[in-house]
């Protein structure tokens, strides 16, 4: 029964870790649902983007896609067409163009107004299953840790009720 426990507590140490690391993923990590075909064909309605939002705007190359918080608050995903040096503020300025889009995007960006730049994408057809194996990812490490906890219970009772069992066999 000591063994079973032992490997019990692990399995709660193991998937705690797990949880954790997924949950810092969160702050390093921002997702986004492609709302329109601006990005057609190299994304389309209903794909998946993940930004970093670690990368430092300053990074951002051309043809980089990236994410930025636009005039009305909305976050859009768009390609870097052209960076330069601004002459009135002397910091880098961006200028973001959807694939489909005919003409640039209006905004001249900064870096405040950057969001991060693409580290994956999901296609709208592959979201079932990810979605399905983003849940389990989430869910088994509790569930395991959980399930481990109530049987390092009922192992350490039983190994109570075994030390009791001989404790009461001794003395008669």
């Amino acid at each position: 029964m000591r063994k079973v426990s032992k490997l019990c507590k692990w399995v709660q140490i193991v998937s705690m870790l797990f949880t954790a690391v997924l949950f810092g993923m969160c702050l390093v990590f921002s997702l986004y649902r492609v709302g329109s075909g601006s990005m057609s064909p190299t994304y389309n309605e209903g794909d998946i983007l993940i930004l970093n939002t670690l990368v430092q705007p300053e990074k951002l190359q051309v043809g980089d896609v990236a994410g930025y918080v636009s005039q009305n608050g909305l976050t859009v995903v768009h390609r870097t067409d052209h960076a330069y040096l601004d002459p009135e503020t002397d910091r880098v300025a961006w200028r973001m163009k959807g694939d489909a889009a005919e003409g640039l995007d209006v905004e001249v960006l900064t870096a405040a107004n950057m969001k991060g730049r693409l580290a994956w994408s999901i296609k709208a057809a592959d979201f079932g299953v990810a979605k399905t194996i983003g849940s389990m990812i989430f869910v088994v490490p509790i569930v395991l840790s959980f399930a481990a906890g109530l049987v390092k219970v009922y192992a350490d009772a039983k190994a109570s009720d075994t030390v009791e069992q001989l404790a009461v066999k001794s003395t008669t």
